[in-house]
């Protein structure tokens, strides 16, 4: 049998992270015992933080991207679409300026934002309202 490598062993845990090391273990013809060893080895954690890294730099490109759309959905000349991505910025924003309200440097200038929005929100389900009725 060939020598298991520790990046398969990765992408087993990637693709199942719930997994016991029995179950990897069985799936990769090695002991719970041998699973845990390469786990726990400095090279496996390398490994592993290496992968996060990435994943988060990928997930940083997509917000971005994402962000980007919206942003120009803002614009489209079909005010459905336009009302839609206004109202997801709004979305985003007041999630993050409400947990940032609490926040000692931002004090009441961060809780007046949230209200702000929170107005803005409502303009925009009345003005969707309007839009859904004609």
């Amino acid at each position: 049998m060939a020598k298991i490598t520790d990046l398969q062993i990765l992408e087993l845990v990637l693709e199942n992270p719930a997994a016991t090391d029995a179950e990897l273990g069985k799936q990769l013809g090695m002991s719970r015992v041998q699973i845990n060893r390469r786990r726990n080895a400095p090279s496996f954690q390398s490994l592993l933080e290496q992968a996060i890294r990435q994943s988060l730099e990928i997930l940083k490109i997509a917000k971005v991207k994402a962000a980007r759309r919206i942003c120009g959905a803002v614009d489209s000349r079909d005010d459905r679409i336009a009302l839609k991505a206004a109202a997801m910025i709004f979305e985003v924003e007041t999630k993050t300026n409400s947990t940032q309200a609490f926040d000692s440097e931002r004090g009441a200038n961060g809780a007046n934002i949230v209200r702000r929005l929170e107005r803005l929100k409502k303009i925009w389900a009345s003005s969707s309202a309007k839009l859904d009725q004609d």
